[in-house]
């Protein structure tokens, strides 16, 4: 990874297009983490995560040995997106759903890692509240809840989101806002809210 610290990771590509294996040692090695928590956060599974994401770089390296990696953003949401189409292939194949479960208030109030809670009570809520919203997400359909998984999980904007999934920014932000009134809708129908 010597010599590689201060290329882009469109340089990188390049040359590991040109045959210089230890430029994708160093694609790896800044792309691993957030793609394998991008994985995680999808599947909910590590045995699956950890296969999918071999499966993402196995995948990403006979694309870019063919010539079919072409400088279209960012190469991470280029992986995002090859991991997200395996997902999806996956799921077809096995007819199973894997979800996350979120409720609509809670959502926008739990999400919030960061808030300080006043007492153990209140922590103990926050974290049953946590429950229902996964339970919740969980029936969400996949387009909606893998929209709010990037959303509040793992920070992404809309814009960023779009560009993994391959739809319009409007798109994303409609699937958002028909995820919040699922949420919502099931959160008063088993008197959540």
């Amino acid at each position: 990874m010597k010599g590689y610290a201060n290329c882009s990771d469109d340089m990188l590509v390049q040359a590991y297009m040109e045959g210089k294996d230890s430029a994708f040692d160093e694609l790896l090695a800044r792309n691993q983490q957030q793609l394998f928590d991008f994985i995680l956060a999808l599947t909910r599974d590590k045995d699956k995560a950890d296969d999918l994401f071999q499966e993402t770089f196995i995948r990403a390296i006979v694309k870019m040995k063919d010539g079919q990696y072409f400088n279209q953003g960012k190469f991470l949401y280029w992986l995002m997106r090859i991991a997200r189409n395996l997902l999806i292939d996956d799921v077809r194949k096995q007819k199973k759903e894997q979800a996350v479960n979120i409720s609509d208030d809670e959502l926008l109030t739990v999400i919030d890692c960061g808030h300080p809670y006043k007492s153990r009570e209140d922590m103990l809520v926050a974290e049953e509240l946590s429950g229902h919203m996964r339970q919740l997400m969980d029936l969400l359909p996949d387009e909606q809840r893998e929209v709010v998984l990037m959303r509040y999980y793992q920070g992404l904007q809309f814009k960023d989101i779009a560009e993994i999934t391959n739809v319009s920014i409007n798109t994303s932000l409609g699937r958002m806002r028909y995820a919040i009134r699922n949420m919502r809708r099931m959160a008063k129908r088993i008197n959540l809210i």
